[in-house]
């Protein structure tokens, strides 16, 4: 699909993995001439970019940024050091989604100016979210409720009270809530 919701180069009807693995394939397999347009080797940095393309909501994008990494990792061993996941270009709220890899290089700016510095650098782009380092990427939560440190004070019951008054249909007619209900 493009920018513009064109029709794009051909329609399927595939889950999520298989969707996934053909865009990977059309982006990284050498094989393929006509779509094939970057060479990544398991040694290059990449930055990986998973757009909204505006239809999709945060936890659907979750998922699919979580695959996109999983694939890329199992099947082409290419492990990003940046993850951008988010709404950068829509294409009028089209349910869909885009993937692109930077293969990082050398700027030529000097010293505290790599490609992943200026990624990293503030900015006050509308619609531009910082990236996802990989150190947060892979780390594993290890939070549990057992080990949470946090406030111990028991829970304690409210005075909060609710009233239905019936109608002969059995129709709630009047809700009270209330600290307090008198009779």
């Amino acid at each position: 699909m493009g920018i513009h919701n064109e029709p794009g180069s051909e329609r399927r009807t595939e889950d999520l993995r298989g969707l996934v693995k053909t865009m990977l394939a059309h982006l990284l397999d050498s094989s393929d001439e006509d779509r094939n347009f970057l060479k990544v080797s398991p040694n290059d940095e990449t930055v990986l970019l998973v757009n909204n393309l505006g239809g999709v909501s945060v936890l659907e994008l979750g998922g699919i940024t979580n695959e996109v990494v999983e694939q890329l990792e199992k099947d082409w061993k290419v492990k990003p050091v940046r993850i951008l996941a988010g709404t950068f270009m829509t294409s009028l709220n089209g349910l869909g989604f885009s993937v692109s890899l930077l293969r990082i290089t050398d700027t030529g700016l000097g010293n505290g100016n790599s490609m992943l510095n200026l990624l990293d650098a503030p900015a006050e782009a509308t619609g531009w979210s910082a990236a996802i380092s990989t150190k947060t990427w892979q780390t594993k939560s290890s939070a549990t409720r057992e080990n949470d440190s946090g406030d111990s004070r028991e829970v304690q019951p409210s005075n909060l009270r609710c009233r239905f008054q019936l109608k002969p249909n059995g129709r709630a007619s009047t809700f009270y809530l209330a600290d307090q209900i008198y009779h």
